[in-house]
């Protein structure tokens, strides 16, 4: 169970909130475990407002149908509804632009330091739900517990205690959207803490060639799944919709919880990123970026990353990735007609469509940063140093397992 764009509700122990999908729930607040859900679809944006009213809970979804019902750990119990407006509570103009009629100053007015909610309400369910895109970041860490992420946990932190901010400029840049990153603009571990902080000097050794995020982030979406595959070409069908396995408008999906990072040398730039128009190998998998950096790269170290994979459609014609309207009139969410979606792409981007398509591999990386463990759970020798550790070697450019073989800046 997952909100979005709503804020739960806190009453007696219990959370009551709108659901992703639309629908109500109640959790408890301690255990996180679903007391009940309803299934019944109330907004599917899920931009509702709740508020707590004496003994019963009221729910605006943006349909305008006012919804009472009655806190209960033990199932959904209504109590009213009523009609409260003839058009959408939550409404955008054109191109994202306010509605017309919303008071601005309020909302000027009603700028307040930032929690993790707040940040949250994006970064937490970015590409199009709870633990979507980033394997790191999802609605777990509202209030986590310490063997969640020690940082926001066990210390409380808040993002804006790492991502501090001057003049409203934030810090930290995620590679994803930037070639390259001014290191003066990221966030790092050496804000707070010393860079050979290790008792043990074997340690501080590898600090030379490992991330603090390899040992100590040693899985993501440790509570909630992520997507970690995606699959366009079998999108269309009416074979039932599923949140984490299907949807006739997006294809088949694959999420994983206690997801293993994938290990690459990363300097902090990217040495590709794909650009619309870009030719492809379409018989090898296309980087949609690519992190920077090689064992020769002194300034380069072993880094841990969420590797999305993907099947989307390219021109068989021209050899390039393909980029369909998927919304609005004649878009593929309202035909589901491939090529029409691809000619009025041609027409509102430019981009040539030859008139026939088929569907490529694609890669794309997400740097691992959140959900840092204590101490005790950080990776041990034996996690990478054995016949069967989570290390590719030579995929690293080492000639083995450096322990036996020697590391980077041994003499050979």
């Amino acid at each position: 169970v997952a909100s979005q764009f709503s804020t739960p509700v806190l009453k007696d122990g219990l959370l009551y909130g709108v659901s992703d999908r639309g629908s109500f729930y109640g959790l408890n607040a301690q255990t996180g475990q679903a007391a009940w859900t309803n299934d019944v679809v109330r907004d599917r944006g899920s931009f509702s407002a709740l508020v707590i009213a004496g003994s019963a809970i009221l729910v605006l979804p943006s349909s305008g149908e006012l919804v009472v019902f009655k806190p209960s750990d033990k199932e959904y119990t209504e109590l009213a509804k009523l009609k409260v407006a003839d058009t959408a509570t939550y409404a955008k103009a054109d191109y994202g632009y306010p509605a017309e009629g919303i008071d601005l100053l309020a909302a000027a007015k009603s700028v307040r330091a930032p929690t993790r909610d707040n940040c949250g309400k994006c970064h937490f369910d970015g590409g199009g739900g709870n633990g979507v895109k980033h394997g790191d970041l999802d609605e777990s860490l509202k209030f986590p517990g310490e063997s969640l992420d020690v940082h926001m946990g066990k210390n409380n932190f808040i993002c804006t205690d790492c991502h501090v901010t001057k003049d409203h400029v934030v810090k930290g840049r995620l590679i994803v959207d930037n070639i390259t990153v001014d290191p003066n603009e990221q966030v790092s571990c050496t804000q707070c803490h010393a860079e050979n902080l290790h008792k043990d000097e074997r340690l501080n050794q590898h600090v030379k060639s490992l991330a603090c995020q390899t040992c100590h982030i040693p899985a993501m979406a440790l509570k909630d799944p992520t997507k970690v595959s995606w699959d366009w070409s079998t999108s269309g069908q009416d074979i039932g919709d599923d949140h984490y396995t299907y949807l006739k408008i997006k294809g088949n999906f694959v999420y994983e919880k206690n997801v293993r990072p994938t290990y690459l040398w990363f300097n902090g730039n990217l040495s590709a990123r794909y650009l619309l128009g870009d030719k492809i190998d379409p018989t090898q998998p296309t980087y949609i970026n690519k992190p920077a950096g090689d064992i020769s790269d002194q300034s380069a170290k072993i880094f841990p990353f969420k590797l999305h994979v993907a099947n989307q459609p390219y021109d068989t014609g021209n050899n390039y990735l393909l980029a369909p309207i998927t919304s609005g009139p004649g878009g593929y969410w309202t035909t589901f007609d491939w090529n029409n979606a691809f000619q009025l792409g041609q027409e509102r981007m430019g981009l040539k469509y030859s008139g026939s398509y088929g569907f490529a591999q694609t890669y794309m990386y997400w740097p691992t940063t959140h959900m840092v463990q204590p101490k005790e759970n950080a990776l041990q020798c034996d996690d990478c140093h054995t016949d069967n550790g989570r290390m590719d070697w030579k995929a690293l450019g080492y000639s083995g397992d450096p322990i036996k073989w020697g590391g980077r800046f041994d003499n050979k």
